[in-house]
């Protein structure tokens, strides 16, 4: 019974999270690029993270990217901590690279 309400209230969270459209704006995201190394993980819920990544000395913060989506799109679980990012400019996949495997993910919007 546990695992039934669970998932109804992750049902729910995504049905208000489309509904209310809270998702960043596709073509903001698809003009951006970043690579670098996941130093931090941030869970903002209840759909929605950061990942903090390294380049060099530069510090940057990859925001909103949703976590309630489907597997496809779930880069969030996917990814961690020392794993190689990156996102070309105009593309909207995500790559992350870890050993000598490359998993790509749709970038992970809420409402889309």
């Amino acid at each position: 019974m546990k695992k039934i309400e669970a998932i109804a209230k992750n049902v729910g969270l995504i049905l208000l999270v489309y509904i209310l459209g809270c998702g960043p704006d596709i073509d903001e995201k698809r003009d951006k690029s970043f690579n670098g190394i996941i130093v931090e993980k941030i869970d903002t819920p209840p759909c929605f993270a950061d990942i903090v990544i390294k380049h060099g000395n530069n510090i940057d913060t990859i925001k909103d990217l949703c976590t309630c989506v489907p597997i496809k799109k779930q880069l969030w679980k996917y990814s961690l901590l020392n794993d190689s990012i990156s996102k070309a400019k105009g593309e909207l996949t995500v790559k992350i690279f870890r050993k000598n495997v490359v998993q790509s993910f749709e970038y992970p919007f809420c409402n889309h």
